[in-house]
């Protein structure tokens, strides 16, 4: 996982409980979950969620951007998805339903909270408090037909490199053993590109929620 070094001088301006939370989230990083502060604006998080396994979305890897207002921690942090996903939660905007980033928000709850129930709401989507309506009748009406859905829009939406298209493409190669080396280097191969996304993105003009 790469690091930004996260210095005095780069985050001086900062309220002491998201310095600690930022040098938590580098030095702890959550399973599956990867979250960089922008150089430009420390606040403005690059963040990265492995599809969880056994979800319309295993395999997967999904981009989000995460903003810390002026009043956090009183108000929530913003959220959005900058990968399409087909998820009834989430809106083609990539704004996502979900409780604590609304009238459920304490300031008890922090960056990594917020990450971790994004992550789960990808795991169990919920129908019943829709985002996106058209995509929440869906999965009421289908709910295998919709998981089937997301999970094919979700390897269209795949960078060519990852390693969701990876495990499609081996699935039509007979040798295990050519597969498990294949798999090594396209791992390999995805981790350094990511890095270097990761770099550039870092170093681009924070977005506006």
């Amino acid at each position: 996982i790469f690091i930004l070094p996260v210095t005095r001088s780069y985050m001086s301006n900062l309220p002491p409980r998201i310095i600690k939370e930022t040098q938590k989230l580098l030095r702890e990083p959550c399973d599956g979950i990867t979250a960089v502060p922008s150089e430009d604006n420390a606040r403005y998080f690059l963040v990265s969620i492995k599809g969880p396994a056994d979800s319309a979305y295993d395999g997967g890897l999904f981009n989000l951007e995460l903003f810390l207002p002026e009043e956090y921690p009183m108000t929530a942090p913003k959220v959005r998805f900058t990968t399409k996903l087909y998820h009834p939660n989430v809106d083609k905007l990539g704004r996502i339903c979900l409780d604590i980033l609304k009238d459920k928000w304490s300031p008890a709850l922090q960056i990594r909270t917020v990450l971790l129930s994004i992550q789960a709401l990808l795991s169990a989507p919920n129908p019943d408090d829709p985002l996106d309506n058209e995509v929440a009748a869906h999965w009421k009406q289908n709910e295998q037909e919709a998981l089937d859905k997301g999970q094919s829009l979700a390897f269209q939406f795949q960078p060519i490199h990852s390693p969701y298209r990876c495990s499609f493409a081996l699935s039509f190669v007979k040798d295990q053993t050519v597969v498990r080396r294949l798999k090594v280097a396209w791992e390999m191969a995805f981790l350094i590109t990511s890095i270097i996304y990761l770099l550039f993105s870092s170093h681009l003009p924070s977005r506006s929620f």
